[in-house]
C-alpha cells in the first residue's frame, strides 16, 4: 500500500505489523529502504503534524550557527534537496556535523588552480545519493544568488554569501577574501548592472546604425565569427565592417588593453584570437566595474560530475596567465546583438593546462 494511504487510514494494528515486518528484515536490507519505512511510521504517528522527513532535516540543519543557514534561511533550501535525494538519517547527521566543525569544505583543495567538487566536499562520496544531493544543491539558486553560491556558503561556516552574489572567505585573524563565482553547465558571463554602466552611452546608436548597413544573419545579431565572414563578401564593406565593429568594441569596453590584439586578429579572420581577445577585454571591464578591488575567481565547469574547479587568486593572475598556466575558453559573443539579451557578454570558462 502506497505511504499516503497507510497515513490516511492510520490503522494501528496494520501499522503496527508493518513495524513488525520492519523490524524482521534481515540486516543486509538497503538502509535507504529502512529509513524510508521509518518515515512512514512516523508521518503515521504524528500528533501535530511536526515530525516529517524534511522536518528532520530542518531541525538538524537549523541548531547549526552559520549566518547563511540561519540569516538567509537556506537550510530550508538544503533541506529540501536532502528530502528529494532521500539522504538517511545517517547521512543528514554526518553532514550536520560536519557543517557544524567547518570540516565540510577542503580549503586546500577549494583554493586549487585545478580541482573537482568530490575532492573539495568531504562527504560528497558517502553515497551514491549525497553525489546527487551536491550535485543538484549546486545549482540551486535563490534570487540573487548563482549556481554554486548556495552549495559553498551554506557547506562552510568559514564562507559567506555578501551582496549580489560574492563569497567571502575567512581567512583567520579577522581577514577575508573575495571570491567571484563563474559557475555553470559550460561557463559563466562576466555581465551584471555594474559592467553595463561602463559601457559608453552612444552604444545603442552605434548598433543600429550598423544594423542598417549590415541587416544581421540571424536573429540574435552579428557574432564574431560572422563578421569574419562577412569582411569576406564582395558585397560588403570590409574596412566599414571592421571600423564599426571596433567602434561598438571600444564602446562596451572603454579604454580596455585588448583593443590593438582584438582588432589584428579580426584582420586576419582569426576567430580564435579575436575571441580570447574580446574574452580578455570584458573581463578587464569587469574588474574595473568592482573598483578595482583585490578579489580571488572560481571557475566551476559543470558539463559533466563531478565538476571541475580553477581557482585563481586575483584578475591579474587571469590576465598574466591566460597564455601560459591557464585556458581560456571564450563562448560566442554577439558584439552586434539585436536580441536584447546581453549576447555581446559571452560565456567564459577558464582550466588549467
Amino acid at each position: 500500500m502506497r505511504a499516503f494511504e497507510i497515513i490516511q487510514e492510520a490503522d494501528p494494528q496494520r501499522i503496527q505489523n508493518l513495524a513488525q515486518k520492519v523490524a524482521s528484515l534481515p540486516p543486509e536490507v538497503n538502509e535507504r529502504l529502512l529509513d524510508k519505512l521509518e518515515n512512514i511510521l512516523k508521518l503515521a504517528h504524528r500528533d501535530d503534524g511536526a515530525v516529517t522527513p524534511a522536518g528532520q532535516a530542518i531541525r538538524a540543519l537549523g541548531k547549526i550557527k552559520d549566518v547563511d543557514l540561519q540569516k538567509n534561511q537556506f537550510f530550508r533550501v538544503v533541506a529540501k534537496e536532502m528530502v528529494g535525494h532521500e539522504l538517511t538519517v545517517n547521512e543528514i547527521a554526518t553532514i550536520a556535523q560536519a557543517i557544524k566543525r567547518d570540516k565540510n569544505i577542503n580549503f586546500e583543495e577549494f583554493k586549487k588552480i585545478s580541482s573537482s567538487l568530490d575532492k573539495i566536499i568531504t562527504t560528497y562520496n558517502l553515497s551514491d545519493n549525497t553525489q546527487g544531493f551536491y550535485n543538484d544543491l549546486f545549482f540551486n539558486a535563490p534570487s540573487r544568488s548563482g549556481p554554486a553560491e548556495v552549495l559553498f556558503a551554506t557547506m562552510s561556516k568559514s564562507i559567506t554569501k555578501e551582496g549580489k552574489g560574492d563569497l567571502q572567505v575567512s581567512e583567520g585573524e579577522g581577514g577575508t577574501t573575495e571570491v567571484e563565482v563563474k559557475a555553470g553547465k559550460t561557463s559563466g558571463r562576466f555581465r551584471d548592472a555594474d559592467v553595463k554602466r561602463l559601457a559608453s552611452s552612444n552604444l545603442g546608436n552605434l548598433r543600429d546604425s550598423f544594423l542598417e548597413a549590415y541587416p544581421a544573419p540571424i536573429v540574435t545579431g552579428w557574432s564574431i565569427p560572422a563578421i569574419i565572414d562577412g569582411m569576406k563578401k564582395p558585397e560588403y564593406d570590409a574596412n566599414d565592417m571592421l571600423a564599426r565593429t571596433m567602434e561598438i568594441f571600444r564602446a562596451l569596453f572603454p579604454k580596455n588593453s585588448y583593443e590593438e590584439a582584438f582588432e589584428s586578429a579580426m584582420k586576419a579572420s582569426n576567430d580564435g584570437g579575436a575571441r580570447k581577445a574580446y574574452a580578455l577585454a570584458n573581463i578587464e571591464t569587469y574588474f574595473k566595474a568592482k573598483g578595482q578591488k583585490p578579489m580571488a575567481f572560481l571557475f566551476i565547469n559543470a558539463s559533466s560530475a563531478p565538476y571541475k574547479t580553477c581557482y585563481v587568486d586575483s584578475y591579474e593572475d587571469i590576465a598574466n596567465g591566460a597564455d601560459k598556466t591557464l585556458t581560456l575558453d571564450p563562448g560566442l559573443a554577439y558584439v552586434v546583438d539585436q536580441s536584447a539579451g546581453d549576447e555581446e557578454y559571452p560565456k567564459i570558462s577558464l582550466s588549467a593546462g
